[in-house]
């Protein structure tokens, strides 16, 4: 039997079977996808738990069960993957998971042909795989163009031995939910009146903007989550990618069967019967659905979805000895774009010590088995986090001191004019942070203070943080704290530079930096290859100060065989609004750099009778980090570097340690060292003498005068 509609796959789904089968020939796993007018549509994949063929029949509703609670509703099993080898394995597994999820609907097997290197799509109505279906193999955010994403929250009071009476009053008809747009509510739906209203209607008409198209906005548009990563660095969007819209509703209770005028919020009453335990919690689901979804259609939805939650959170309450114990457990919504199309959630445990409501929590470490089987369930990598507390999506736009920042300015420009080059930019999405925003006049001395908080709303917007962005005056306390400066550079005008910014990272997040320094700015046109590394690697922006100046390099241009790089350069010398057209306008030059705000250049942008120093953030590469207020991820070297020949040690002034012995970097202490100058550097630039420990010093800037590094 062949779909009628066909089969439409994610070009990103069908390299990740490649990728997987590839690696492990028995790899095998389920597709995730939705069925419309006729067709399948497979989205992602995951891994199965162990190898299939050891799969029992009573293990196949624990294996959907882990997938369908972690996806959308509105999303399901729609197949099955693995190595053309092991297709005559596939019909039974496929009619199994079809009767676990008592759906009529056609399955899809997807089968890596490893001759020609292809995934071969094939439907099977559980007896038997059909010839080849009709497919179309297009990327994740164009099948997801018509789809809406729907949030519902209600809050409930429950029994983990007994969850019938919250599911009852969840689904009572005269429920309702309210929609929810900057925490106010616009209007309350419910039925049978909006029964056949589509939910597109529901959305929050746009703000006037300037904005870039993928900035957040208040209620509508989702921008940042991405990350991602996960928190991926490479996360962009809450959900479904760039541009995706999104539904917010909260479900209400009326006083009386009729439509409520007004929502009225409560909880559900603890039965004078019941002897166990109750806690009170926050049901968050969310529904992937298309935009011309009835409301009555996607509430049935939403109410499914919040039966199967409150199973979930129950279940997860009386493994984690929660509940009676005055811990509870909340949903946590992740973007793992770009490996991923749609968010997962998992339900987290929170200790009575912790505040259901905060993005971290002590017991994080506790958490390192949940997060793990999850990477590998979704087939996450292993070597950065993407679920810790601090990434989960907080669904509001990101704004700060009163003023919504624009976001990934850089997207839209004009090409570089580099033949046969390549492009590395930066991964995930950033805030153009520039002078004179917040009301505070920085003209002429806070470059690099921009730089650094344009780096840090990178590591906000990918969730690896819920720290603020700090201000001038908080930057200025931090480094007296540390020691750095004196007591009179509080309150003063005076500059920092990219070595500082490194210290900051280092002393605020727990982020550390790769230095790399050149004695000119004409240097910088043979450092196209390791920048070009940094951004494929670690997709952080790189603040850069030098000469008078100081700037954010968001990418190179790269031609390997020529040599010839020009540099993505963000320029916080801008005066002006929020504009993006101003901002992107390359005739138009910044009065203190003589640069567009934002634009490619080549090296002779810096000047060639100055120094400059690049601070490289590294982003955290475990899943796990030891401290949630802290990101810790050494700055390492892929390949080992040549040390020259010296006798004794030295040690810089932050503990990097090395010798001559075997004339390799190393590392010492979780830091690496960069020995490619002559006398040895460490991580954070600082330059060592041989054999005489007191010979540390950081390089000391000139001096300047006007707008500084």
């Amino acid at each position: 039997m062949t779909v009628a509609g066909g089969i439409q796959a994610a070009a990103e789904a069908a390299d990740q079977i490649r990728n997987q089968v590839r690696a492990q020939q028995s790899a095998s796993g389920m597709l995730v996808g939705f069925r419309s007018a006729g067709s399948v549509v497979v989205l992602g994949c995951t891994a199965f738990s162990k190898e299939d063929a050891t799969l029992q029949v009573a293990e196949w509703g624990k294996e959907i069960a882990n997938v369908t609670k972690a996806i959308p509703c509105g999303l399901e099993i729609v197949g099955v993957f693995c190595g053309s080898s092991s297709a005559d394995t596939l019909p039974s597994i496929l009619s199994a998971i079809q009767k676990e999820q008592k759906s009529n609907g056609s399955m899809v097997a997807g089968l890596y042909d490893d001759v020609d290197d292809n995934v071969k799509w094939q439907s099977c109505d559980g007896t038997a795989l059909s010839r080849e279906s009709d497919t179309s193999v297009i990327p994740a955010k164009e099948l997801l163009a018509s789809m809406l994403l729907v949030r519902a929250t209600s809050k409930v009071s429950i029994s983990a031995k007994d969850t019938s009476e919250a599911s009852a009053k969840l689904a009572a008809e005269n429920s309702s939910f309210c929609v929810m747009q900057a925490e106010a509510v616009s209007e309350v739906i419910s039925l049978p009146r909006d029964a056949a209203r589509p939910c597109s209607d529901l959305l929050p008409a746009p703000e006037p903007s300037t904005a870039t198209p993928s900035a957040s906005k208040k209620g509508g548009k989702k921008g940042g989550g991405g990350g991602g990563g996960g928190g991926d660095a490479g996360q962009e969007g809450a959900s479904k990618g760039e541009n995706s819209e999104m539904l917010q509703l909260r479900q209400v209770w009326s006083l009386s069967c009729s439509s409520p005028a007004a929502p009225v919020l409560s909880l559900l009453p603890a039965s004078s019967s019941s002897s166990s335990a109750r806690c009170s919690i926050s049901l968050d689901v969310l529904a992937l659905l298309p935009a011309q979804t009835t409301v009555e259609e996607a509430l049935t939805s939403l109410r499914r979805g919040g039966e199967r939650q409150l199973a979930w959170l129950a279940a997860t309450l009386t493994e984690g000895g929660g509940g009676g114990g005055g811990g509870t457990v909340v949903i946590r919504h992740f973007s793992v774009t770009p490996h991923q199309p749609f968010p997962i959630s998992l339900a987290v445990p929170v200790p009575p010590s912790s505040s259901s409501s905060a993005v971290a929590d002590p017991s994080e470490p506790s958490l390192l088995p949940l997060r793990s089987a999850a990477h590998r369930l979704f087939l996450l990598p292993l070597d950065r986090p993407f679920l810790r507390s601090p990434q989960a999506l907080s669904f509001a736009a990101s704004l700060q001191g009163g003023i919504q920042r624009l976001q990934n300015v850089h997207e839209g420009l004009p090409p570089s004019g580099v033949k046969g080059g390549t492009q590395h930019v930066v991964q995930g999405r950033y805030e153009y942070c520039h002078y004179m925003q917040d009301k505070f006049n920085d003209d002429g001395w806070g470059c690099m203070y921009r730089s650094y908080q344009t780096v840090l709303s990178w590591f906000r917007l990918q969730h690896y943080t819920s720290k603020s962005i700090q201000s001038h005056e908080e930057v200025q306390r931090l480094l007296v704290k540390m020691g750095d400066k004196p007591d009179r550079f509080i309150g003063s005008k005076q500059w920092i530079g990219a070595m500082e910014a490194s210290m900051l990272l280092d002393e605020y997040l727990g982020v550390q930096c790769k230095v790399m320094n050149v004695a000119s700015g004409s240097d910088l046109a043979d450092k196209g290859r390791e920048l070009a590394h940094h951004f494929d690697t670690q997709g952080t922006p790189i603040p850069i100060g030098g000469g008078v100046l100081a700037f954010t390099i968001l990418g190179v241009d790269f031609n390997a065989e020529t040599g010839h790089v020009k540099f993505l350069i963000l320029d916080p010398h801008y005066t002006g609004s929020e504009d993006l057209g101003t901002i992107q306008n390359q005739g138009k030059r910044n009065g203190c750099s003589g640069i567009p705000s934002v634009g490619w250049h080549d090296a002779t942008v810096f000047r060639a009778d100055s120094f400059y120093n690049l601070a490289l953030p590294q982003r955290p590469t475990a899943i796990r980090v030891e401290e949630d207020t802290h990101l810790q991820g050494a700055a390492e070297e892929e390949e080992a570097c040549s040390v020259q020949s010296q006798r004794g040690m030295g040690v810089c002034v932050w503990g990097c340690q090395w010798s001559d012995g075997g004339g390799k970097a190393g590392q010492f202490e979780g830091k690496w060292v960069d020995a490619r100058v002559p006398g040895g550097v460490c991580v954070h630039g600082v330059r060592v003498g041989p054999g005489n420990l007191n010979a540390t010093f950081r390089p000391a800037p000139r001096s300047h005068s006007g707008c500084r590094a």
